[in-house]
């Protein structure tokens, strides 16, 4: 019974090899499967719905104003929704993230990278830079340290040292920026940000990729001290 236990820890960590295209310090999300190395916002659950989906991660949001509250159109710049990465801890000094922009309707996406907040009731974004596929958003705790620059990106590709941020599209440098408060980051995931607060907006993302020099995802090597522990039964 327990050589049959080992037996399928080894097929179940082969098979999640498999499905998230793990090599030796990288990761590739490709969205095959659930999304069980992400985590949603408990708060935002009716408001958006995040789902993987024939290789890609489609993202729907639903109407949550009307023309009476939204008062200035000032209610989609204040409105925001986060998938956060969890498959493993990342508190990392040099990391390198990718993804690619498939769709957008009513609605930008992009990559939020910086450090976790202070606790669950303040804003998620709050010690992270947002590299969406039209723009930078910047930290409220640092303000004023993101570049002012409009973009239209299909592929958004983050390089981070030591709080130099580096954003390439496609293999090209577009700008890079120093920010000596972020030494490490510890937070990354998917943000969405709708553009109206009264319509549905729809967002399709795909190969997130992740890489770097600290992060330690080999579970091949997993699937190899357990058949080293079956063998010595």
């Amino acid at each position: 019974m327990k050589r049959l236990y080992v037996l399928s820890l080894i097929f179940s960590v082969l098979i999640f090899s498999i499905n998230k295209d793990i090599v030796a310090g990288t990761w590739t999300e490709n969205f095959n499967t659930d999304l069980d190395s992400w985590t949603k916002r408990e708060h935002q659950r009716d408001k958006v719905a995040w789902q993987a989906k024939g290789g890609r991660l489609d993202v729907q949001t639903k109407p949550f104003c009307n023309g009476v509250l939204n008062l200035g159109g000032q209610l989609p710049h204040m409105t925001h929704y986060t998938l956060e990465f969890t498959a493993f801890p990342i508190e990392t000094h040099r990391l390198r993230v990718k993804m690619r922009v498939v769709n957008t309707k009513n609605a930008n996406v992009g990559i939020f990278i910086g450090e976790h907040p202070e606790s669950l009731f303040v804003n998620p974004l709050r010690r992270t830079y947002q590299f969406v596929d039209h723009t930078i958003g910047g930290p409220l705790n640092f303000r004023n340290q993101n570049p002012q620059i409009e973009l239209e990106l299909n592929e958004i590709d983050i390089a981070f040292a030591r709080g130099l941020f580096t954003l390439y599209s496609k293999g090209k440098k577009l700008v890079d920026f120093q920010d000596d408060n972020f030494k490490t980051i510890n937070y990354l995931g998917i943000v969405v940000l709708p553009k109206r607060c009264d319509i549905d907006a729809i967002v399709i993302v795909d190969d997130f990729i992740i890489s770097g020099v600290n992060l330690d995802v080999q579970p091949k090597s997993k699937a190899a001290v357990l058949w080293g522990q079956l063998k010595r039964q």
